[in-house]
């Protein structure tokens, strides 16, 4: 009924109104995953991408809808920049967990979206 205190420090909360709250935590790998994944693993769609004159993140996620949400089981670990919430690891660093030969990069990039 009343908002919690998480007296670890992992999330925060504000008071919006008598009725409501919210929850938060901040996190260091939003967007620049997304970037990574258009540097690293997209290099040659981007380059068609911006011959056609299509933004390139919108052709990164044409290819994950290639493949069905839970990318057969890839799991992406965000922390490529460490983690703030609810970590609090600086060290924490990235992976993909699950990996198998018959994924393909769709399933990394879904992954990675979802992470």
């Amino acid at each position: 009924d009343k908002p919690r205190t998480d007296y670890k420090g992992r999330i925060f909360g504000y008071v919006l109104t008598e009725d409501h709250d919210v929850i938060g935590g901040p996190v260091n790998n939003g967007g620049v995953v997304l970037r990574w994944l258009r540097d690293e693993l997209l290099a040659s769609e981007v380059e068609t991408a911006k011959r056609l004159g299509v933004d390139p993140y919108d052709v990164l996620t044409q290819i994950a809808k290639r493949v069905k949400p839970g990318a057969d089981g890839l799991i992406f670990h965000p922390y490529l920049a460490g983690e703030r919430a609810p970590l609090w690891n600086a060290n924490a660093r990235g992976s993909f967990f699950g990996l198998t030969l018959s994924q393909k990069k769709e399933h990394r990039i879904r992954a990675a979206l979802e992470g």
